[in-house]
Order: C-alpha cells, then structure tokens, then sequence
C-alpha cells in the first residue's frame, strides 16, 4: 500500500500519491498559498516533504509561466508582490475547489474522512500526539478501529465510566 503525504493548510486538507496522481500546478499553487501563508520556504518545505530549494523553484516555476513577480524575496523573508497580491485569492480558489471534488471522489469511493481539532499544551502536542495519532493510523490501517476513535488527554484524574469533574 502506498503511504499518502497528507497537506493540512489554510482550510485545505489534500492528500496526494506522488506527483502522478496530482497535477503538479495544483502541487504550485498549493506552495505559492502556504509560502505566503507561513512566510517560509523552509517551514512550507517541512510541511510537503520537500527540499527549500524545490519550493522556491514551484513558485519561480509560476512566475516564469504567468510572467510575473509572486513574491520579494529578502533576509527579512518573503512579501506578496501587487501582483501576487490579485492572483493568490485565484489560487485558493483552485486549491478550495480541488479539495471539494476529491471529496466527491472519496465519497463515491466510500472512503470517508473529517477535521479533527486538537486543544492542548504545547508539551502533550509536542511529546503525546504525534505517538497517539501514529498508532491510531497503524490501528485504523489494520482494522481495529470499528469506524471510531475517540481518546483524550486530561490532567484531571478520569474514573472508568468517564471525566471526572473534580477540581
């Protein structure tokens, strides 16, 4: 089974299989979104698995397809040029529709998928989650999840049949 790179940004959730299965613009236009969104290439970088230097080229690569300047690059990080300014609202606009068709697609195929929000210290998030969600991945993946999941992290002590309430 091929592992699935899972994109979670600014209200898009995509997976993608490799570059065959996704059109690269989409791949672009999704760096271009993120690049202004989180003002790096290095952290878009760590988020799609790529190198800095390969997000700075997609986004170089849609400069020199639509012959304008997206961004300023400096030390001090990246700014939305006036043009980048009138064609990112277009690119989200793809990226939004994307999502939704894929949903479509899922749907038909069965496959079922959701947001989970998470509300916690920043040392569970850091040292707990990623472990919690790695097994939930590996459960799910072996079938042992019956269609649900549900676990919480408390530092209130919790009784077999629920939360505790005390304080």
């Amino acid at each position: 089974m091929m592992k699935a790179n899972v994109f979670h940004g600014y209200h898009y959730n995509f997976r993608f299989y490799g570059d065959d299965t996704m059109d690269m613009n989409l791949l672009k236009y999704m760096a271009f979104i993120q690049t202004v969104t989180y003002g790096s290439f290095t952290k878009v970088a760590e988020m799609l698995n790529y190198s800095q230097s390969g997000i700075s080229r997609m986004i170089s690569d849609l400069e020199k397809e639509w012959h304008v300047v997206l961004l300023v690059r400096s030390r001090a990080g990246i700014r939305l040029t006036s043009d980048g300014t009138k064609l990112l609202p277009y690119a989200k606009s793809l990226c939004y529709e994307y999502q939704k068709l894929q949903t479509q697609v899922d749907g038909l195929n069965g496959l079922q998928s959701g947001l989970i929000r998470i509300g916690t210290f920043s040392s569970v998030a850091t040292h707990w989650l990623p472990n919690i969600i790695w097994e939930f991945q590996e459960e799910k993946e072996n079938g042992f999840c019956g269609g649900q999941a549900v676990f919480g992290v408390s530092a209130q002590p919790v009784t077999p049949g629920g939360v505790s309430t005390e304080r």
